[in-house]
């Protein structure tokens, strides 16, 4: 199947682009967030990145309809960014040390243009590594 027809059939089954990714995520309480303190770039978090909002695991449950500051790195240069988001539901998980885990997934609110450039930036390079990857391999595979 060539690359065209894969993304095309990516695109065809979901709305929105949505990828996997380890991030570095600060995730706050909106109300007393310290917001755009720097934030070190080393992945703190894998999550489910779209335009439209994040999944990802956390040690506490975070309430339904709290909002939350989450703070990333974003992009192929990492640039730091805050945006505002509603907690959609958090469940929880047996973590694999016994500890509680929680999957949250949230959504963004108030995305202005510049962070939505940013987020779609970056859902577009994981993308196009994925795929490069993915070209990569089948070559070597079938050499």
């Amino acid at each position: 199947m060539q690359d065209h027809e894969v993304s095309m059939i990516f695109q065809d089954n979901r709305k929105t682009k949505r990828v996997s990714d380890a991030m570095a995520l600060r995730i706050e309480n909106a109300d007393n967030a310290i917001g755009h303190a720097p934030l070190d770039t080393t992945p703190t978090h894998v999550v489910n990145l779209s335009l439209g909002g994040l999944r990802f695991e956390h040690e506490r449950d975070l309430p339904l309809s709290q909002d939350l500051l989450l703070t990333m790195c974003l992009g192929p240069n990492r640039e730091t960014v805050s945006l505002q988001a509603e907690v959609v539901s958090s469940v929880e998980e047996k973590g694999n040390s016994g500890n509680k885990r929680f999957k949250a997934h949230v959504k963004f609110k108030n995305v202005d243009q510049t962070a939505h450039n940013l987020l779609n930036q970056h859902i577009d390079h994981i993308l196009n590594q994925t795929f490069q990857h993915c070209r990569q391999y089948n070559y070597k595979a079938s050499a």
